[in-house]
């Protein structure tokens, strides 16, 4: 398979300090991203303050929750809530959707029997609230007895289905206008490919009518050791999350992630345990040829956009300024 079209990036942020995710976003469009995601994870700055902030103060990069669910906040209100931030960047907005941070869910006594079903009847909820449709809705998990916005969802929103799963990628290919995939390295990307498939053949769809993007740490560095120790930090959850077919495609043992995730939940003991090479198979790291490498291979698999993880915090600035040095502008010119 060969790329669509020339592989764009995105910055996935971890919304820390909301007074500077403003600027930041800023200082990232200026560096040549074409998207700018907030996590809605663990109980960090609200994903909605941040992307409206970031709107303000931008005015070319997409923008969007990357990831959100429809547990934590009714479908009907991220609807409202996508609608409005689609109205206000005039266009811009786009969403990624996925079943929750099971940590979260768990704490918060929101953890579904069916976390599958349940997203996809929140994903149609939502779709029904972006075409401005009034209507009911009675259903397994929701029951609305009536709706309709009293705003206007300007333009359509795509909705990228979030994960890495053989379930969830079907689900994606099935439902979703894309894939919003969590560090899937180019050794397994063929199989998690022919799970999306399979979703796509259900809704008569092909590969060509469907974005994909792969959130994976990025880190470049001239010192390739130094890249790879920064990288344990982004590559931490993508090791310990690892589903079969990843982990048998980078030849990672499970007494190695048992060994990570026995180190929870001093997170910083975890990272310290994550050996070198692990770190490279999980993350984009190393030296600028080093990371050209393993991206163009991403793009010639099909890859839309790299995502990459990144903290809102001002010591990232000099990440960032790295990857567009290094990275970007090799693939702008290409």
């Amino acid at each position: 398979m060969t790329s669509k079209n020339k592989i764009t990036f995105g910055a996935d942020l971890i919304p820390l300090d909301p007074s500077f995710i403003g600027p930041f976003a800023k200082y990232i469009e200026d560096h040549g991203f074409s998207h700018i995601w907030v996590a809605d994870v663990n109980f960090n700055s609200d994903v909605y303050v941040a992307l409206t902030t970031i709107a303000l103060h931008t005015k070319r990069v997409y923008l969007g929750p990357g990831v959100t669910n429809p547990l934590t906040r009714h479908p009907a209100y991220t609807g409202i809530a996508i609608a409005s931030l689609n109205a206000l960047s005039r266009g811009r907005a786009k969403l990624a959707l996925g079943t929750g941070d099971y940590h979260i869910m768990r704490e918060l006594k929101l953890l579904p029997e069916k976390p599958i079903r349940a997203l996809k009847e929140g994903l149609s909820i939502i779709r029904r609230v972006l075409n401005n449709e009034e209507f009911e809705h009675t259903g397994e998990f929701y029951h609305i007895s009536h709706f309709k916005m009293t705003i206007k969802n300007p333009s359509s929103v795509p909705i990228y289905i979030a994960g890495k799963g053989p379930t969830i990628l079907r689900t994606a290919g099935e439902v979703g206008d894309g894939a919003y995939l969590d560090a899937i390295p180019p050794e397994a990307f063929p199989t998690a490919l022919k799970f999306i498939e399979k979703g796509l053949v259900k809704s008569g769809r092909s590969l060509k009518d469907f974005y994909l993007i792969d959130v994976i740490g990025l880190v470049v560095n001239k010192d390739r050791e130094k890249a790879l120790q920064d990288a344990k930090k982004d590559a931490i959850f993508a090791v310990t999350s690892a589903p079969k077919y990843i982990r048998e495609a980078l030849g990672i043992d499970i007494e190695t992630i048992e060994h990570i995730k026995s180190k929870f939940p001093d997170t910083e003991a975890a990272i310290n345990a994550v050996p070198l090479d692990v770190a490279e198979k999980l993350a984009i790291a190393g030296t600028p040829e080093d990371c050209i490498e393993k991206i163009s291979k991403l793009e010639k698999l099909g890859v839309n956009q790299i995502s990459m993880i990144l903290y809102a915090e001002e010591k990232s600035k000099e990440r960032v300024k790295s990857v567009y040095e290094n990275v970007i502008s090799y693939f702008e010119e290409q």
